[in-house]
């Protein structure tokens, strides 16, 4: 529905409208491709050349986009917001603009951003870093996670470069000692941060994936079935995680056991 439109029957005061995309653009689309700007993935381009930091990857040329949001009656003014935030915040922050009580049969990931929109403070989210974690789709395995402005890489991988016939499969690269980059300084992903600087972050992380196992094999399940669901089979396929059935584990105990003994033993980076 246009703007113009919206104003025509005198509701576009109070009427929320939404300009985002879903990934970053495509790294084989040639001359079609979108500009993924300053984030360019410099570890992957300069270690794998064949290959792209874009759709299909969690470069931040792959993950991150645009989101203009647009609600005068509820935003008072023009205003620009840097906090991490995905798209799994959508549910959370429009149930709490209209005040919809969300059900109680499942668990929703996401936070609210309507104190971002209404440049209310917000104690928790101005003073506790939120963390995101990438999870492999089949697995659950968390592969990438982002607190702050920190972004960790367990496993990397490129997507399919214009004119080329690489396989992007054939690209995952598994870092026993975990690729670190700073985005607050480093926004093209170039520079991998020591062991020793990504130290505290791991410890932290290490219990809060723990708690998060734990929270996620004990807590409440979703008793919604999206594979049988009408409602759920637009967004549900062969290619999707939809089963109700599915355990989420953020990290295989092996891999947690594995990286607190780094931090025992004071492991290196390579």
């Amino acid at each position: 529905m246009s703007q113009d439109l919206l104003e025509q029957y005198n509701i576009s005061e109070n009427t929320i409208s939404m300009f985002t995309s879903k990934t970053g653009p495509i790294g084989d689309n040639c001359n079609l491709s979108g500009d993924v700007g300053a984030f360019l993935g410099m570890w992957q381009v300069v270690h794998h050349s064949q290959t792209s930091p874009t759709r299909g990857t969690n470069w931040e040329g792959g993950i991150r986009v645009p989101f203009v949001f647009h609600w005068p009656r509820g935003i008072p003014e023009p205003s620009k917001n840097t906090k991490l935030r995905s798209f799994v915040d959508l549910v959370d922050t429009l149930s709490d603009i209209v005040k919809f009580e969300l059900p109680s049969d499942r668990t929703f990931d996401g936070l609210t951003m309507r104190t971002d929109l209404s440049g209310e403070l917000n104690f928790i989210a101005d003073t506790f870093p939120r963390t995101l974690y990438f999870l492999e789709p089949d697995t659950d395995e968390v592969f990438v996670f982002r607190k702050d402005f920190l972004k960790v890489f367990f496993r990397t991988n490129g997507a399919r470069e214009c004119n080329t016939s690489f396989d992007p499969t054939d690209d995952f690269v598994y870092h026993e000692y975990p690729l670190v980059f700073d985005l607050s300084d480093d926004k093209s992903e170039f520079k991998n941060k020591t062991y020793d600087q990504f130290h505290r972050l791991l410890f932290l992380e290490n219990k809060r994936i723990a708690d998060l196992i734990f929270a996620e094999d004990t807590g409440i399940k979703s008793s919604a079935n999206y594979t049988s669901d009408p409602d759920g089979a637009p967004c549900c396929n062969e290619l999707c995680s939809c089963h109700t059935e599915q355990t989420h584990s953020p990290l295989p105990p092996n891999r947690l056991l594995h990286l607190q003994s780094h931090l025992r033993t004071g492991g290196r980076s390579r």
